[in-house]
């Protein structure tokens, strides 16, 4: 898997005083104190299978949050550091999923089921496009997978890597995380996939940052004509509750010129849910959710 390492240096993961596994010290709704005196800043770790981050360090004690619900662990259990940030793995497929705050897939888009799942990896019909002997840059395409009819997924070379291609696999059928290209690099040969895993906090390099000179059509006439939205730019819909907001935003997601809709809340029922995936998919768009977690009864976007 291609990996760029930002933030947290890659290491071996961390142990605590005199090489003791750390344990938890104190526990307070989400937020862990921990032993230890290697850890560091926005380091994944793991407690009892639940994965975490760090947010605060002092010379021999770590201050952890949680990405679960803290009910059953006690003070004493042990705190695994893996030696790398929190991060997410970014690769085709990702499209028409339902993702926790974490991008862990949760229930397909037409079931009720609570709970994660771990769906078995899924070929992709993929085009190589570099060949040995050909030198590669940060950013270069070398590989194309088809999502769907409509979207075709780009590998590209991620930050920090360069240089001449030594292997590349024929066009065929591949999973996210079959190895495509070899490289030789100033580091030694490296193998690239599909996949790539890359920090939360960081955000992607671009190599321009194209002008919004384009309208977005929302296919709602008021908005289009007084309150007109950019291609590329942002807007809000303020209002107290029951004014549609909600509805708004709906309709401008179901109906607008954009081909990838990434819809981000903090709850929603999973009948809704389902039933707005639905929606999305009979006028033609493609959708992703990305959802926060549960923190109240009430729908919050």
């Amino acid at each position: 898997m291609s990996e760029a390492n930002y933030g947290v240096k890659g290491r071996a993961p961390c142990g605590g005083i005199g090489g003791s596994v750390p344990k938890v010290l104190a526990i307070n709704g989400p937020i862990l104190r921990v032993t230890g005196e290697h850890f560091e800043m926005a380091e994944m770790v793991e407690v009892n299978g639940l994965p975490g981050e760090v947010i605060a360090v002092t010379p021999h004690e770590a201050t952890v949050q949680l990405y679960e619900s803290t009910s059953g662990l006690s003070p004493g259990t042990a705190v695994h550091g893996t030696g790398r940030p929190m991060s997410l793995k970014l690769q085709p497929g990702l499209i028409g999923g339902i993702f926790d705050g974490i991008m862990r897939p949760l229930m397909s888009a037409n079931s009720t089921e609570n709970g994660h799942i771990n769906p078995p990896p899924q070929k992709f019909t993929v085009q190589i496009l570099a060949k040995p002997g050909q030198e590669l840059q940060p950013g270069d395409i070398f590989a194309e997978a088809r999502e769907s009819a409509a979207i075709t997924y780009k590998a590209m070379l991620p930050p920090e890597h360069s240089g001449v291609v030594t292997h590349a696999m024929p066009d065929g059928e591949y999973t996210a995380d079959d190895k495509i290209l070899t490289l030789e690099t100033p580091a030694g040969k490296q193998d690239f996939t599909l996949s790539q895993t890359w920090p939360i906090r960081i955000p992607r390099p671009v190599r321009q940052k194209l002008p919004c000179d384009k309208p977005l059509s929302t296919g709602i006439r008021i908005i289009d004509s007084l309150f007109p939205i950019a291609k590329g730019g942002t807007c809000a819909i303020p209002g107290g509750f029951g004014t549609g907001k909600t509805s708004t935003q709906h309709q401008i997601a179901k109906f607008c010129n954009a081909d990838i809709i990434v819809y981000a809340c903090v709850i929603i029922e999973p009948t809704r849910r389902s039933q707005q995936n639905q929606g999305f998919r009979e006028v033609g768009h493609y959708v992703t959710y990305h959802t926060a977690g549960a923190v109240s009864a009430t729908e919050k976007n």
